[in-house]
């Protein structure tokens, strides 16, 4: 009798850990995100699943009333983007009225897998609460070749809401495209201009082939930070200190073409998050540098004179033997050092 007991007790505690795992892993959520008073933000709709022959899913996802679904987010009434590389083959839809959620296929099936399935944009009101939460429920799946519907479990979403921040900054590279060779360097200023106090600026600095950095300056915008650098082998950059009311001079590059440069990269800081003087975290659009062959394009500059030995430069200005640089002689281009 005992045995017989002590067996059913493990059957059934083997069972429940089967069902604790199936609902550890069959579980549809949101990933827990900031929202920032007057601001916009994607929604990640995400599906842990082992199940497979998945046709559709479809719950119902409850927002707080400080976040309004964008209603043409992604086209005309389009409220939900497809995760392309989860979900090939679906098309979202997200009533607003009801509340439900539909990711439906086309001409597939909903592979296993982790991460997002969908994405939403939400708008945050400028009344948006310290902490609020996105409520899933009743989420369902159904198999494609039984058409039967399946219960899955779902986990709700945390949101941080935060106020609007109480700063701006801009970005922009001087000039905005560099005219280099192979073997020749160059520099470029970032410049930023801010309103009100910004105390904190990172990102990562993306380097096309070719090209180096070689060095990273302080500029006068920056004024007297208390972290301000740049790692090399990772490409991050971060500023910490104050920039209130700024216009100048963030940093210098010194940018270097090595003899593989092929004659057209870019340098890209991406990435970018400002924060303000109450730490509220500021998003920056990229900024890009155009890194290009300066000879690219040139024309032999016309003369009335057959004589070899006369030099211009790369305006068409006649210039004599002292002269450094990139310079056309006899219709050629060539560099004199």
């Amino acid at each position: 009798m005992m045995k017989t007991m002590k067996k059913n007790i493990i059957m059934l505690l083997l069972l429940l850990t089967c069902n604790l795992a199936a609902m550890a892993v069959n579980k549809v959520y949101v990933e827990d995100f900031t929202a920032t008073a007057g601001s916009e933000v994607e929604v990640s709709i995400c599906l842990n699943t082992d199940l497979t022959d998945i046709d559709l899913i479809e719950g119902v996802i409850t927002f707080p009333s400080q976040l309004l679904v964008v209603e043409d987010a992604y086209g005309s009434n389009t409220r939900v983007r497809v995760n392309e590389d989860r979900a090939t083959g679906f098309i979202g839809n997200y009533n607003p009225d009801t509340n439900l959620f539909r990711l439906q296929a086309v001409s597939a099936t909903l592979p296993t897998g982790y991460g997002a399935i969908a994405y939403m944009t939400v708008r945050v009101a400028t009344n948006i609460p310290s902490s609020s939460t996105v409520t899933f429920s009743s989420f369902r799946v159904r198999h494609k070749t039984t058409g039967e519907y399946e219960d899955i479990t779902a986990a709700n979403g945390a949101v941080t809401g935060q106020s609007a921040p109480s700063a701006t900054i801009a970005l922009q590279c001087t000039p905005s495209t560099l005219s280099l060779q192979p073997g020749m360097n160059g520099t470029v200023e970032m410049q930023v201009q801010t309103t009100g106090n910004i105390t904190g600026l990172q990102g990562v600095l993306t380097v096309g082939n070719g090209i180096s950095i070689t060095n990273v300056t302080k500029g006068d915008a920056a004024g007297t930070p208390t972290i301000f650098s740049y790692n090399p082998s990772n490409g991050n950059f971060v500023y910490f200190g104050s920039m209130n009311n700024v216009s100048g001079t963030l940093l210098t590059l010194e940018i270097e073409a090595s003899s593989s440069f092929s004659g057209s990269e870019t340098i890209t800081l991406s990435n970018i998050v400002a924060t303000d003087a109450s730490s509220v975290r500021i998003t920056v659009d990229d900024v890009m540098l155009n890194v290009n062959d300066q000879a690219t394009g040139i024309q032999p500059v016309p003369t009335e004179s057959t004589d070899s030995d006369q030099i211009y430069n790369l305006s068409g200005q006649k210039v004599d033997g002292s002269y450094k640089g990139v310079v056309i002689r006899s219709g050629k281009k060539v560099v004199i050092k």
